[in-house]
């Protein structure tokens, strides 16, 4: 783990920081601040951004990253597929069996009103723990971050994950804590499947080792 850590710093740089934060947060703050606090303090640009950012965990990321995926090395895009399906099961499981209440039922519960961002669906129902799409956005970008060698795109992986999370409470789908597990579990998976690919055979003249060629 050391030299997987040590060769991925600026991302954990970038990552760790709002972790620790985020929990530091979560024993001095009450369970349903953060998502008031943005309910009264959007604007159009933030609105715009998040908006945007909410579809980073979604599978326009795991399609566009496939393909891109195959001009670095098959054996990368082969493994990202399970990225994808492991993050759906898992999140449908935990999601069922801890069975929280999404921030909008929470807010009718305790008497809170909430500014919604206009024609947006906001999620009701017991399945706000952990946040799925939070999940989804830290698995693929970390297993992007871990593939990639550039220091700078490890760190814009790190913020697009970031900004994937803090999209769910901005828009009223999630809780801070929701965010926050799903984070560490996108991470946890993205990190056990790039230590499963890279047990794969490293000679060069594997099919899995090779990638798309574009000759002029």
């Amino acid at each position: 783990m050391k030299p997987l850590f040590q060769k991925n710093q600026s991302y954990f740089l970038v990552i760790i920081p709002y972790f620790l934060v985020g929990i530091v947060l979560l024993f001095l703050i009450n369970k349903g601040d953060v998502v008031i606090f943005f309910s009264e303090n959007r604007s159009l640009f933030l609105n715009q951004l998040f908006l945007l950012a909410n579809r980073f965990g979604e599978v326009y990321s795991y399609l566009i990253g496939f393909i891109i995926l195959l001009f670095i090395k098959y054996r990368y895009a082969l493994f990202l597929p399970a990225v994808a399906g492991l993050t759906g099961v898992f999140s449908g499981v935990l999601k069922a069996i801890f069975a929280h209440p999404r921030p909008k039922m929470w807010a009718q519960g305790e008497g809170v009103i909430l500014n919604y961002l206009p024609d947006l669906y906001v999620n009701v129902g017991h399945t706000s723990f952990p946040s799925g799409h939070t999940f989804s956005s830290f698995a693929i970008f970390t297993y992007f971050a871990l593939v990639s060698r550039s220091p700078i795109l490890k760190i814009v992986f790190a913020l697009m994950a970031i900004l994937g999370g803090l999209a769910r409470v901005y828009l009223t789908q999630h809780f801070l804590q929701d965010i926050l597990f799903g984070g560490i579990l996108g991470i946890i998976l993205a990190v056990s499947i790039y230590i499963l690919q890279g047990k794969l055979n490293n000679d060069t003249q594997k099919w899995w080792n090779k990638r798309i060629s574009i000759h002029r």
